[in-house]
C-alpha cells in the first residue's frame, strides 16, 4: 500500500495561496476586532485587506496573517453591532508635507 500526501509536514508553516478564502477572511476579521479592542483609539479599527496568510498543521490549524487595518468612522463610544462596525467606512486622511530643503540633503 502506498500513501501520498501533498500537505506540509506537521509543525511547519505553509503559505496559504488564497488570502480571499472565506476562512482566511473570517479569521482576519476576528483578529482585527481583537486588535481594535486592545487599542486606545477613539475609533474602531477595520480590516482593509489580507496580504499574506500562512498555516501550521498541529493538532489543529494555526494561522499567521498579515492584515492591513485602519481607523473607521465609527467611534468606540457608539452603540454598534459587529456587522455595523465591519461595514463602517474607513477614515479618509489627507495630508500635505512641505520639504523646501530636500535638495540640499537635509533631513526632516
Amino acid at each position: 500500500m502506498i500513501y501520498v500526501s501533498t500537505a506540509a509536514f506537521v509543525g511547519g508553516w505553509e503559505e496559504e495561496p488564497n488570502v480571499n478564502s472565506p476562512d482566511i477572511q473570517k479569521y482576519a476579521k476576528i483578529a482585527t476586532r481583537n486588535i481594535s479592542n486592545s487599542m486606545y483609539s477613539p475609533f474602531h479599527m477595520n480590516m482593509m485587506k489580507v496580504s499574506k496568510a500562512e498555516k501550521q498543521i498541529v493538532s489543529g490549524v494555526n494561522y499567521k496573517l498579515e492584515v492591513h487595518i485602519g481607523p473607521s468612522e465609527c467611534r468606540r463610544d457608539g452603540n454598534y453591532t459587529v456587522q455595523e462596525i465591519e461595514d463602517c467606512p474607513l477614515q479618509k486622511c489627507d495630508g500635505k508635507l512641505q520639504c523646501p530643503n530636500i535638495e540640499k540633503g537635509e533631513t526632516l
